[in-house]
């Protein structure tokens, strides 16, 4: 496979599985197993992620306009929600810091990847039709705390980011759009700190130089468009509470993959 077929198929992936509650990471470690398809490299990978973080960013680009002008205008409790976006963050970014090498092993095994698409199908399918609560208005502290608990278990390969807060969403009350929402703004500080943490890397000049800067362009256009598409999809199927579809796609993917493995 050329440097070039491979970058887009990679950005394809990384695009469409960041966004679907179906866990990039999960895909990325069997693709790398099975199909001796490599991870990306730290340049390739920070542009993947700024591909992503694209697509979030314009798929809710009237969204986070507004809440930037309640900001800066101190109305309808614009900073309370902003502060409680990053209180939802700072588990797993602890969780992910103190046990980094840990955690990184496991992406060496594609049992532990198929295991944790398990552990995401049975989250999906358990939460599809159960809400614990009732949500007035904004999600406020707790809620963010808990989904941000929640978010630890996407550590693991194979457990989807999106699909754990999603269902922890639902759970916390919120309706499944405030829900998405709430994920995908969660999204937003990490991709850009796991981007900012690249950049920082790649300038203090540690880090081989990656794919020439129209390899890099068309992974970065790639990842966006394929996530935007990803949002869209996923916001319809949410619509028409059709969530479970992909607790059946990951249970059954992680299944077979564990039962090839014995």
């Amino acid at each position: 496979m050329s440097e070039t077929l491979k970058i887009f198929f990679l950005a394809l992936v990384q695009g469409i599985t960041e966004i679907l509650p179906v866990s990039s990471s999960g895909h990325l470690v069997l693709l790398k197993h099975w199909q001796g398809l490599h991870a990306p490299g730290l340049l390739l990978e920070a542009v993947l992620h700024g591909g992503s973080l694209l697509a979030i960013l314009l798929f809710y680009r009237r969204r986070l306009w507004e809440l930037a002008g309640d900001c800066f205008q101190n109305r309808s409790g614009a900073r309370a929600y902003v502060g409680v976006i990053f209180l939802g963050c700072l588990p797993a970014a602890l969780v992910g810091v103190l046990w980094k090498d840990r955690i990184e092993q496991a992406f060496d095994s594609p049992r532990a990847a198929a295991f944790g698409l398990v552990v995401t199908g049975g989250i999906l399918l358990a939460t599809s039709r159960v809400r614990l609560a009732v949500c007035s208005g904004r999600i406020g502290v707790g809620q963010a705390f808990g989904i941000g608990v929640a978010q630890i278990l996407a550590l693991w390969p194979g457990v989807s980011r999106s699909g754990t807060t999603l269902s922890a969403g639902r759970l916390a009350g919120a309706e499944d759009r405030q829900a998405a929402e709430f994920s995908f703004f969660l999204a937003i500080p990490l991709l850009g700190g796991v981007l900012g943490l690249a950049v920082m890397k790649l300038m203090s000049g540690t880090v081989e130089e990656g794919p020439a800067f129209g390899s890099l362009a068309l992974g970065f256009a790639v990842a966006a468009v394929g996530g935007y598409g990803a949002m869209e999809l996923l916001h319809r199927l949410l619509a028409y509470r059709r969530l479970w579809l992909f607790g059946v796609y990951c249970l059954l993917v992680g299944t077979v993959v564990l039962w090839r493995s014995f």
